[in-house]
Formats: structure tokens, sequence, C-alpha cells
């Protein structure tokens, strides 16, 4: 068990917002390439991917129009990569796109150099794992599933929580949703969204330890049937928001973290801390924020955090930590 006294420093950041020469309005991913080039993806706009340079503060290009086709994505998402390559899944279709990253930055029509449709349906992200993938499984015997380059699945890493309480599997997939990222040496860290607690997994995909907090709470869900449908709802009174978004910054592990309620008054998907472990499970750093967002990117050369906020319109906001 972690509490806040356990982290050896907090940081207090104030937000700056980043405005472009063109408005950017509704995005709700980002990713940053070269240290420059700033990448959203965006909601109701006709291309779904727009490419920012932070130094010029001015839009460089857009492309991705909605849609099936072959060179089209519905709701795509970044794929955590080191070298030149820029890796797009798209959640919808199960398919992963690789561009070249200044090609997509400089040409008018960018061509993907590859593409891997996944022989299954994907119900997240994936992330890359040494030489092959591992996304979510929504499977109750499993967490996740590692996948060979051909996205066929070859292995499976994690399982849930056990719980004192009597859980229908529909409960606990509900009850221990989750959001994952890697190292580039094969570590895994999965962080639950309802439950404050962190799974890390070594190499040899063994749990090596596990965190509860700072808070310590279990969300509860109860399974309700409707016809031949079965799923859960949260149980009123006895949810919160704990950890999301979680970025591999190094040796270390970047996580936003809410611990809100919806039941509260000012309730909103906006968290303002940002707590920092070591990818050995060891609480390092409590970044608070001045204002909440819902998603980031780091440029750990500069130190420079990038996150986007709806309140009390889309912006990006930027924060420089130690």
């Amino acid at each position: 068990m972690v509490t806040y006294d356990d982290f050896r420093s907090t940081q207090h950041l104030v937000g700056m917002a980043v405005e472009f020469d063109d408005p950017v309005l509704r995005p709700i991913r980002l990713h940053l390439y070269h240290d420059s080039l700033l990448f959203t993806v965006n909601s109701g706009e006709d291309k779904l991917l727009q490419v920012y340079n932070l130094n010029t503060r001015q839009k460089v290009t857009e492309h991705i129009s909605l849609g099936q086709g072959p060179k089209e994505m519905v709701a795509p998402r970044f794929v955590e990569n080191e070298d030149n390559k820029m890796l797009l899944f798209d959640i919808a279709t199960s398919v992963l796109f690789e561009y070249d990253i200044d090609r997509f930055a400089q040409e008018e029509a960018p061509e993907p150099i590859k593409r891997v449709a996944f022989k299954d349906k994907i119900s997240g992200e994936p992330c890359l794992l040494n030489n092959a993938f591992i996304a979510p499984a929504r499977n109750p015997n499993y967490m996740l599933q590692v996948l060979n380059k051909e996205g066929e699945r070859i292995d499976s890493v994690g399982s849930y929580p056990e719980t004192s309480e009597k859980l229908s599997n529909t409960e606990m997939l509900e009850t221990y949703q989750y959001s994952f990222t890697t190292d580039s040496e094969g570590k895994v860290v999965i962080c639950y969204n309802w439950t404050d607690r962190l799974d890390f997994y070594g190499k040899n995909k063994d749990l090596k330890t596990n965190i509860y907090g700072p808070i310590h709470f279990t969300s509860h869900y109860k399974e309700f049937h409707n016809g031949n449908a079965t799923f859960a709802k949260p149980v009123k009174g006895e949810t919160r928001d704990a950890y999301y978004n979680p970025v591999s910054v190094g040796d270390e592990v970047f996580v936003l973290f809410s611990g809100k309620s919806e039941d509260e008054p000012d309730y909103s998907i906006l968290a303002d801390k940002i707590l920092v472990y070591s990818w050995d499970g060891k609480p390092e750093k409590i970044l608070s924020l001045d204002q909440g967002v819902f998603t980031f990117t780091v440029d750990a050369k500069n130190k420079l955090i990038y996150g986007i906020s709806d309140k009390p319109e889309f912006h990006i906001v930027e924060f420089s930590y130690n």
C-alpha cells in the first residue's frame, strides 16, 4: 500500500495554453515526435490527424479522412514507438498503420509503409513489447494478449486481482477496467481505471509487484440483463475514477490519477495529478497541475508535458517539470 506521503517529492506545475496559427478545435489524443512535432487526433473534423510545430507554433499539415477505405480510419490511436516511424492503430477496424514520420509531416498524401490487420478484434490500442505487440484481451482468464508482427495471438499476460467479493465475469471485467503501457525492455504496467491499483510485470511476463493506493478504494459494479444482453452498471455512490493514460518516460511511468466520484458536484473527467513511479513500482513524484487534463504526452528531453483540457473549451496546455 502507498499513500501520498510515500512519494519522494511534490511539484506544483503551472500550465500555459499553447496557441497555434490555426486553432486546435476538438483534440482527444496527442503524441509528440522529434521533440517538436505535436500530432493530435481530432473529433468532428474533416481530417482526423493534425500536425503542429511547437517551435514555430504553426500548423504543419492534416491527413486521414474518416472511413474504412484503404487510407481512411475511424478511431485512430497512437502506439508508442521510439524510432522514425509513427504507428497508428484504428480501434474500429483493428488495423495497424505504419508511417514514416517526416514523410507524413511533409508530403501531401503520405502512403503507409505497412498495414497489419489483427486477426481478432482488439478492444483498445496495443503497445510494442520487444519484437511483438501486446493488447487488451477483454477475457476473464487473462488481461493482455501478446501478438506477433502479423497480428496473431501467441501468448497472454496477467490475471485479474483476487477479491473476497464474489464477482461475475461481467462485473469483474468492468470493475477492473484498465489502461497499460510498456517500457523499451519488455516490462508492463497495468493501471486500473476504477480502482487505485497498479500491477507491474517483469520481462518474463511475471507479476513483480502491485501497488494499492494512494486513496485505497475499489469501485463496485452490478450485473444486469436486458434480453440477451448482459452488462454491468456502476453502483451509485460506490465508484471513483483512478488511474489512466500511463506514459513510459525512460525509467519511470507517468500516469494520471483522479480519485473523483461522479457523485461529487464538481465532478469532471479532468485529472489534476500525474503520479510518477519507477518501473520497479516505487513512488517517486507527485506532479500537481494547476488545471486538469484528460490525456497527455511527455517531452522527456526538454522536461515538458503537453495535455488536453476541455475546460472551458478544448485546448492544449504545456507544463514544465523537473
